[in-house]
């Protein structure tokens, strides 16, 4: 049988989203409201949304707040690096295995023979 969609008031979600925070087991909760446990997780992104990057305070000044500012760049550094890094061994590992496995006898070769 088919779900009628119900739309909700954004007071609803607010509710729900405050006793998903202190529940047990969402997916009773879920349960129990009548509603789908993935869009209390939806409710939730929407409406308590956590930055994807840290930053420092605006508010913070003098030496400290550089300090945090550097922090925080050299951690986003850091994380592309590693990214990049990982793409290239990966992107190794792959020309490693092709070559190996045009170096064992009976394979034939990815160029042809002149016919000097």
């Amino acid at each position: 049988m088919a779900r009628k969609y119900v739309r909700h008031s954004d007071d609803f979600k607010r509710q729900a989203v405050e006793r998903m925070k202190t529940c047990s087991s969402v997916r009773s909760l879920a349960k129990e409201l009548d509603v789908q446990r993935r869009l209390l997780y939806r409710w939730k992104e929407e409406l308590d949304p956590t930055p994807k990057e840290p930053t420092a305070d605006v508010n913070d000044t003098g030496q400290a707040g550089r300090l945090k500012q550097e922090v925080v760049r050299l951690e986003a550094a850091l994380g592309r690096k590693t990214l990049e890094l990982n793409f290239f061994k990966a992107a190794l590992q792959k020309v490693g295995a092709r070559r190996q496995s045009k170096q064992l006898p009976g394979n034939a070769e990815s160029t042809t023979r002149s016919g000097k």
